[in-house]
């Protein structure tokens, strides 16, 4: 399954749009759609400012289906489309995908199978809602109302609104049916894709294409975050079709931040990624929520292809940024990003808790965020603060801090706070020139809520130290 998000750039020379809505088709190209199978790329083309999908005067072999790179939840999509061709041929049908997911063919790269709604379009099907690949019709459409002023073969307007488990599908106005989604396990987000059914000589044509995105509802995760959902941190990656490539410096990464309606939960979270055994063996660094992974990339393929590492479970939360690092190049590339993948699962125990700068929160006006740390350390009235999540359990936890120092710098007094334990301790270096240390804190017993804090209580030199991350090891309880 492939997921991709669509950077659209409106273009109002085509087409006048509400404030609100959002062009999805620029009248010129294909740009911010991609087809559902590679293979069947050659059936789609812009011919006079109109997409357009056939075979050229021939049967249609196959179902064909292009999909936006974006995933779509709460929505109002509108279109204009045409559908023709001869009956005597074969079946002449269409659809419009929503809220469909793409799950790529196994050994087959850029082969996905779409699965999902859609809106029907032709001849015994008019205005209906059908489960691709899942569950088949749904719903007919009613049509009696629309057959009064109607023709197939004409420009016809769709209307798709989704709100929560509510769709509601309008042809030229007439509202065709109402469907309720009873299966809370169906996903409620997913791609616009546009269809046109195998069976006889048929062409299909779509143009004023554009969606309005409503407010959202609460859901999960979905299940992956592709290349147009990342944040690139870096002036060589680039995105490039369905990965982002040019992997090629540690001191780039990628980043995505979980927005506020997502649900909290635990999730396994796999990273699928290209490479083969040539350049394996980069160190890697993936972060999310309070937790983090460190792994190598592996393959044994001798030709560059898909791979896949299964990251563990995090606990991830609202706001919670995502983020994967390269920490050590092993060779000229360290691998092309495809998607991270999500899989709810049961609340377990969390073994490692990783409080970074962005979880920090700084008292005191001179101390800041730079350069993945948090400097500016030269006063005693300033400190920073961390809070046990609510959603975590109690436990017992062994806490070492990460910082920076020098051995003319070291030997500033410190507070270490957890609720109402603490711990005084001053600070240690045996480096010449500024760089990192560590500090055992020891172990602590955290409950929800507890506020964690650290502060200098007296300044040896001109600066006490710059905060990296506290980290947070699990020990569990040993009864005899």
């Amino acid at each position: 399954m492939m997921t991709l998000i669509l950077n659209t750039l409106l273009i109002l020379s085509f087409c006048t749009l509400n404030a609100s809505e959002q062009s999805l088709f620029d009248g010129k190209s294909l740009d911010g759609w991609v087809p559902v199978n590679k293979n069947n790329a050659k059936y789609w083309s812009v011919i006079d400012g109109v997409i357009t999908a056939s075979n050229n005067g021939k049967k249609m072999p196959v179902n064909t289906y292009l999909a936006t790179e974006k995933m779509y939840q709460n929505f109002e999509f509108k279109c204009k489309f045409r559908l023709s061709g001869d009956h005597k041929t074969g079946l002449i049908n269409s659809g419009i995908q929503y809220r469909s997911l793409m799950k790529r063919v196994q050994g087959k790269n850029d082969v996905h199978k779409i699965i999902g709604y859609q809106a029907d379009i032709g001849k015994g099907w008019w205005g209906g809602i059908y489960d691709e690949h899942r569950r088949g019709l749904l719903g007919k459409g009613n049509t009696k109302e629309l057959f009064k002023n109607f023709k197939e073969d004409a420009w016809n307007e769709y209307i798709i609104r989704c709100v929560g488990n509510k769709h509601e599908l309008f042809i030229n106005g007439h509202k065709t049916i109402e469907y309720i989604e009873k299966d809370s396990n169906i996903e409620s987000y997913g791609v616009i894709a546009l269809q046109l059914h195998s069976g006889g000589i048929a062409k299909m044509e779509y143009k004023d294409i554009s969606i309005k995105k409503l407010p959202p509802s609460d859901m999960s995760l979905p299940l992956f975050l592709g290349p147009q959902e990342t944040e690139i941190n870096g002036k060589t990656l680039a995105r490039r079709g369905n990965m982002i490539v040019s992997w090629n410096k540690t001191n780039e990464f990628l980043e995505w931040k979980i927005p506020g309606y997502f649900k909290s939960g635990h999730y396994k979270i796999i990273f699928h990624y290209m490479n083969d055994k040539n350049r394996q063996g980069s160190e890697m660094k993936f972060t999310g929520g309070l937790q983090e992974k460190v792994f190598l990339t592996k393959s044994q393929r001798s030709k560059w292809g898909p791979e896949q590492e299964e990251l563990g479970v995090f606990l991830l939360q609202p706001g919670n940024r995502l983020q994967l690092f390269c920490t050590k190049l092993k060779a000229d590339w360290a691998l092309d990003f495809l998607r991270l993948e999500f899989i709810s699962v049961n609340k377990g125990e969390t073994s490692k808790l990783t409080f970074s700068i962005h979880d920090t929160k700084i008292h005191g006006q001179t101390l800041k965020r730079a350069r993945g740390m948090i400097v500016s350390w030269n006063k005693t009235n300033e400190y920073l603060e961390w809070v046990y999540p609510e959603s975590f359990k109690k436990g017992s936890y062994k806490i070492t801090l990460k910082y920076m120092c020098d051995k003319n710098r070291q030997g500033s007094d410190m507070v270490f706070s957890v609720g109402s334990q603490s711990l005084e301790f001053k600070t240690e270096s045996a480096r010449d020139q500024w760089g990192e240390g560590l500090k055992s804190l020891g172990k602590f017993q955290l409950n929800p809520g507890d506020k964690i804090q650290l502060r200098c209580k007296k300044l040896k030199a001109d600066w006490v130290l710059d905060f990296l991350k506290l980290e947070l090891q699990f020990k569990p309880l040993i009864r005899i």
